[in-house]
């Protein structure tokens, strides 16, 4: 919601290694290094809610009780949970699945997930200088904006990628 400019408590992560490698590398100019975080969503769970299972938030079953806390109506006043939660969305979209899409679902306090929980969490930072190089690798190993998005904008991404920056 947020790439449409919707505020939103949801921060995206992949359960691929490759996937946020890629994510990282894919709007860097080389002007500053850029960075994958990493976490362990079964021990952010056991922090936050005492139960070390990923909170499934719909599909074909109803919400869990514990998801259904953090997904409120945006504009209602609700008193959130105060500690994120790691959940499983339902894989319902192209993107989703193609990117191996979880999330980390926020509520009411406004530090960053590493400031809240420390212990099993990090950031590996990519040197700017090696970008252009790994993104290559990238491609490579079948990493593109195409397969990560596929749909007429993901191709003409991965085509502009490769006539424009050469990667």
């Amino acid at each position: 919601m947020q790439h449409y400019g919707l505020p939103t408590r949801l921060l995206d992560w992949t359960a691929g290694s490759l996937i946020a490698l890629h994510f990282a590398l894919s709007r860097d100019t080389g002007e500053v290094d850029a960075a994958v975080w990493t976490l362990d969503p079964w021990a952010l769970n056991s922090w936050s809610i005492r139960n070390a299972d990923l909170v499934i938030t719909g599909g074909e079953f109803e919400p869990e009780p514990t998801a259904i806390k953090y997904l409120q109506p945006v504009y209602k006043p609700v008193r959130l949970p105060s500690r994120p939660i790691a959940v499983v969305p339902p894989h319902n979209s192209p993107r989703i699945t193609a990117q191996r899409g979880t999330f980390t679902v926020h509520g009411r306090r406004l530090e960053g997930l590493e400031q809240q929980f420390s212990k099993r969490i990090a950031k590996i930072v990519i040197p700017r200088h090696r970008a252009v190089e790994m993104r290559r690798h990238l491609r490579g190993m079948g990493i593109s904006e195409f397969t990560l998005f596929p749909d007429l904008e993901g191709l003409c991404r991965d085509i502009r990628s490769i006539e424009v920056e050469g990667c």
